[in-house]
């Protein structure tokens, strides 16, 4: 075993350590599989065969789609007590 070869478990074993594996939320393949994508609301990764489908692009779940849309409900309430 070379000083090379030393390192690169080193290396390998801190990459583990401070990346653990990427994977889909929904289906759990990791991205060696597959191709992941990071929701915009949530910024979890999902898969593209788990991808929700909406109106307003791909999202993670049904309830993004919805936040992404509608917004959050304090953000609206807020605009209304003060245009009064």
């Amino acid at each position: 075993m070379g000083i090379e070869d030393f390192f690169q478990e080193d290396h390998d074993e801190v990459l583990k350590e401070e990346f653990p594996e990427r994977k889909c939320m929904v289906c759990s393949l990791t991205v060696t599989s597959v191709q992941l994508e990071i929701c915009r609301v949530c910024f979890r990764e999902y898969c593209g065969d788990c991808a929700f489908r909406g109106p307003w692009g791909r999202f993670c779940s049904p309830a993004c789609n919805e936040d992404f849309y509608y917004g959050d409900d304090d953000e609206t309430e807020g605009a209304e007590e003060g245009g009064e």
